[in-house]
């Protein structure tokens, strides 16, 4: 028995290869752990106001972005003017994006 290779490993001298062994989890630590990867209900409200909270919310700065970048570059509209193009540059690059 001891000429035989270990569970979980090929059996060739020298291989890499090898089986993890996995520590069994008790049902307590796999719900905390379970609660550590949710990430919609942080925010202590009801769950289903979250989900499209939460998607509200990603939307709005988005939104805001586009229309900044709108506005800005519907200056540039008629005869191009390379004065108008880089105050309108400078306007687009001056701004952090809201998040």
């Amino acid at each position: 028995m001891a000429d035989m290779p270990a569970y979980g490993c090929s059996g060739a001298p020298g291989s890499r290869k090898r089986h993890r062994t996995l520590k069994r989890k008790a049902p307590q630590e796999k719900k905390r752990l379970s609660y550590a990867k949710v990430h919609r209900n942080e925010y202590g409200e009801n769950d289903k106001s979250s989900r499209k909270n939460i998607r509200r919310n990603k939307r709005f700065p988005n939104g805001a972005n586009r229309r900044h970048a709108q506005t800005a570059l519907a200056a540039l509209l008629g005869s191009p003017d390379d004065v108008r193009a880089d105050a309108v540059e400078e306007r687009m690059n001056g701004r952090r994006p809201k998040r």
